[in-house]
């Protein structure tokens, strides 16, 4: 079993116990799944690869890590860490006091967001 943290859309994000298998991630996000690098070493958000575009996905929060835009995740998404091998692990709890205090100063979608339309892009062209 893997302690992760999982946050569905409209709700708060819960430390869970969950089988350490793929169908499992598969099952929580509803689809394929796809990781995000977080801000955190060896913690990676799992969501799912098609939740933009998917209707039953409703908006969850924005992030920005690592990337030039500012993106809208849709669907459940999961914290899950992995070790040095790249084999998953649970989350420590060092980790999870961080994801959630990351969680909470993420910013919120109104609720009607769709799709790609909501990507800001943030990028700086120099010639």
């Amino acid at each position: 079993m893997l302690k992760v943290i999982i946050k569905e859309a409209g709700k708060k994000a819960e430390v869970k116990l969950i089988k350490d298998k793929l169908a499992t991630f598969q099952h929580l996000v509803n689809g394929n799944i796809e990781a995000i690098n977080t801000p955190f070493a060896n913690v990676a958000l799992i969501c799912n690869d098609e939740g933009k575009w998917m209707p039953t996905c409703k908006p969850n929060f924005y992030i920005r890590e690592g990337s030039p835009y500012e993106d809208l995740l849709f669907g459940t998404v999961i914290f899950s860490a992995c070790d040095e091998n790249g084999a998953n692990r649970s989350l420590n709890t060092w980790e999870i006091k961080h994801i959630l205090q990351w969680l909470s100063e993420r910013v919120l979608p109104i609720g009607n967001e769709k799709g790609e339309e909501h990507i800001k892009y943030n990028v700086k062209i120099t010639e």
